[in-house]
């Protein structure tokens, strides 16, 4: 059964200082604000990423481990030899 009618209802819903809700244009530029947003996170986030990457490899082909690794081989060899 519905709840009967309250005269301040319409003060309520319809007056001047009542909760405006904002329809489906307002639903529309809130989700295309929200996609261009989350879109500019994930492209930002993944060329931060594929820098991360390429500064990780740069650096670790010019450590001096490698370096030693081949030299302490080519003593050993030397010395077996």
């Amino acid at each position: 059964m519905p709840r009967k009618p309250h005269p301040y209802d319409w003060d309520r819903y319809f007056g001047p200082h009542a909760h405006r809700r904002r329809g489906p244009l307002g639903l529309l530029s809130f989700t295309t604000v929200a996609g261009i947003m989350l879109a500019a996170l994930i492209i930002l986030g993944n060329v931060d990423f594929k820098a991360y990457a390429i500064q990780t490899e740069a650096r670790d082909r010019l450590t001096i481990t490698p370096l030693w690794a081949t030299a302490y081989a080519r003593q050993t060899t030397t010395a077996q030899a």
